[in-house]
């Protein structure tokens, strides 16, 4: 479960390979419920995105999401039920974003637990151009919230325009999957693979630690050089934080200095960014030669 705003991993867990994502997915909410501490009033302000469909979820998810207060924005997990979604579809408007894809707004929607927004999209079949291919989107998250995301214009009060809600599910952009990649190079991840599973949960959560404490420290890098913030784990890991330097300590082994290589092109930025933090406890971090 990531959290796509800040790019921190919330909650993960390690299953056997035979395990489905549709079985194991209300367990990894519980998981970042409890993480969150999400009651029923922060409920309201998440906004849970994904794909209900090739085993990322079933039918009877966005109901209970729904249920349970959450923003959602989803796509349909039944093809079939997409395709008569669609076929309600009165004005279809093609997608700037993707020229041979076009949505339009659902005028007979499924009825869900609560109140939703459904938009169609269709594209031509890859190998039958004559007919179409159909998905829909399923969205109960209000106009503001979804213009926040995209960085569109802020919409007028009412129900989002579909070509604004179809933007949002785009731009969920492989989270999850570019969050993946990200730890698999930059933790060099596939490297290091354990035979006993409870060894393997281990390396899982130390991984997660590792991810979530590079991203803070970009954050910190970026307040202090904004270029960095662009930066993937791997030019963090490679580029920002491979510095030569020497520790300082006292007698009773407390670190008092910190002195950095200041020929590194980075090192004035990472003393920046880290001297405020590290003031407070007597450490001072300098540049000097190495």
């Amino acid at each position: 479960m990531l959290a796509s705003r800040y790019d921190e991993i919330v909650f993960e867990q390690l299953y056997p390979g035979t395990r489905q994502l549709e079985r194991s997915l209300p367990e990894l909410l519980a998981g970042a419920e409890d993480v969150l501490q999400l009651g029923d009033e922060r409920r309201l302000r998440t906004l849970v995105r994904g794909a209900q469909r090739g085993g990322g979820g079933s039918d009877a998810d966005p109901h209970d999401l729904l249920t349970r207060g959450y923003r959602v924005l989803a796509k349909v997990h039944n093809w079939k039920r997409a395709a008569k979604l669609a076929a309600s579809v009165t004005d279809w408007q093609p997608d700037p974003n993707q020229p041979t894809r076009q949505r339009g707004r659902v005028t007979q929607p499924y009825a869900y637990a609560r109140p939703t927004q459904q938009v169609a999209l269709r594209w031509p079949h890859p190998k039958h151009a004559e007919r179409w291919q159909y998905a829909a989107v399923v969205c109960n998250a209000p106009a503001a919230l979804l213009a926040e995301l995209t960085g569109a214009a802020q919409p007028a009060e009412g129900d989002a325009e579909p070509g604004l809600i179809v933007a949002a599910y785009d731009q969920r952009g492989g989270g999850v999957e570019t969050a993946n990649k990200d730890s698999k190079q930059g933790l060099q991840l596939h490297h290091r693979n354990t035979k006993r599973f409870a060894a393997q949960v281990v390396l899982v959560l130390l991984a997660q630690l590792a991810y979530n404490l590079l991203t803070w420290v970009r954050q910190w890098l970026a307040l202090a050089c904004p270029a960095l913030a662009h930066f993937g784990r791997l030019r963090l890991i490679r580029d920002v934080l491979a510095i030569a330097g020497r520790l300082h300590q006292g007698a009773d082994g407390q670190i008092q200095s910190i002195l950095l290589n200041r020929n590194h092109g980075h090192a004035a930025a990472v003393r920046a960014a880290f001297q405020p933090l590290l003031a407070p406890h007597g450490t001072r971090l300098r540049l000097g030669q190495i």
